[in-house]
């Protein structure tokens, strides 16, 4: 029965593991402090969508700009940022804390926007 589970689970963590989860799940408030970019799979995803949304230049300003986000720098810094975090709506969080990142926020408003789901459509 426990190989049962475990094989169901790895089928329906490839099929929901898409580049746009991936890009949610980085840019989430509540992750912050997760080291994102040494997750290959995970890195190469929200690079991808930040490309893939923004265009290549738009997209490059949002990766770097992600260093901002992740180390706390400029609003982020700011204890109402730290307090307002792990309880916080992403798109609250963003629209309050993220105008000295433009580009990253408006990567972080368009995944937000993105209607994404994890039901599948067909059983095999």
């Amino acid at each position: 029965m426990a190989a049962a589970v475990a094989k169901q689970w790895q089928v329906d963590w490839k099929y929901m593991r898409t580049p746009l989860h991936s890009a949610a799940h980085v840019l989430n408030p509540a992750n912050q402090d997760e080291k994102h970019h040494q997750n290959p799979a995970l890195w190469t995803d929200f690079v991808t969508v930040a490309i893939r949304l923004l265009g290549d230049w738009d997209g490059a300003q949002a990766i770097e700009q992600f260093h901002s986000y992740r180390s706390r720098m400029g609003l982020f810094a700011l204890a109402a940022a730290r307090t307002y975090r792990p309880s916080s709506n992403p798109w609250d969080y963003w629209a309050s804390y993220g105008c000295g990142v433009p580009e990253l926020q408006k990567l972080a408003f368009k995944v937000r926007s993105q209607p994404s789901s994890a039901i599948r459509s067909e059983q095999n």
